[in-house]
Order: structure tokens, then sequence, then C-alpha cells
């Protein structure tokens, strides 16, 4: 498919994408980690899901920066969690692997797209989370 960029806006451009073609019924999440953890933030979502404390929904589990899913709706993130099978091999560069899990996703198309829309998003969207990356980082480093 590509790749993520973002642990947030990545990841809900993947949902968004992912359901909007009812063909793709499984996600392999492969491929070098970066610094933003898109790739452990994907697989616990799958896993874990989203807190909805706070008016936020953070992904439980991740270690990102970011984990906030708040511009799609949470029809989405709930269909996708339970329409999408999702295959972790997050740091796995090896095409032979990784088509082993191509060749695993067998599952018939799922019964219909859907449509999400996303919000515009520029290099300042991120500041509207400015508040709880400090929570985030302050409480690590307190637990460190």
């Amino acid at each position: 498919m590509g790749s993520v960029t973002a642990e947030n806006f990545g990841i809900e451009k993947v949902i968004v994408n992912v359901l909007a073609n009812p063909n793709i019924n499984c996600l392999i999440v492969c491929g070098e980690e970066s610094d933003h953890f898109e790739g452990q933030s994907l697989i616990s979502l799958a896993e874990n899901g989203v807190s909805t404390m706070a008016g936020s929904r953070k992904i439980i589990g991740s270690d990102s920066p970011l984990p906030y899913l708040n511009e799609i709706p949470m029809t989405g993130i709930s269909r996708f969690l339970r329409e999408i099978k999702v295959i972790d091999l997050v740091g796995n560069k090896d095409t032979a692997a990784i088509q082993k899990a191509i060749d695993s996703c067998t599952a018939p198309a799922r019964s219909e797209a859907h449509i999400a829309i996303m919000p515009e998003i520029d290099e300042n969207t991120w500041k509207k989370y400015e508040k709880l990356v400090t929570q985030n980082v302050m409480s690590k480093i307190k637990k460190g």
C-alpha cells in the first residue's frame, strides 16, 4: 500500500483508505520503524483499540508521541478494528516473509466500502495536540 509517516494523521489516512476499498481485508505492517512508532501504534490499535478519556481517542499501548485518532469518526475506527486483520511484521523487510503474509490474507471481500472524510491537514495541525504531547512526555520522564 505505502508508507505511513505520522502516528496520528497517517494512521487515520490508512484507516480511511483501507475502509474505502471493500477488497482489502488485511493490512500487513512491515518495514523499518521510525521515531514516531507508526507500525507499533497500528499494531497497538489492532490489539488494544483506543481510549476515549479526556475527549481524545488515544491508541492504547502506543509508544508514539502523538497516538491520537481524533480526525475520523469513531465508527470508522470501530469498523476497521472489526473488519480488518492486521499482521505484525514491524521491522521485517524480508520479501519472502512479507509474501507469505500476503498469501495468508484469503478472506473474501468485505460487504461494502466505508467512506470517511479526512479534514485538511497542514504543518500546523499537530499543534492542537501540543498540550497532550507535553503531558505524555512529562509522564514518561517521571516513570523513567
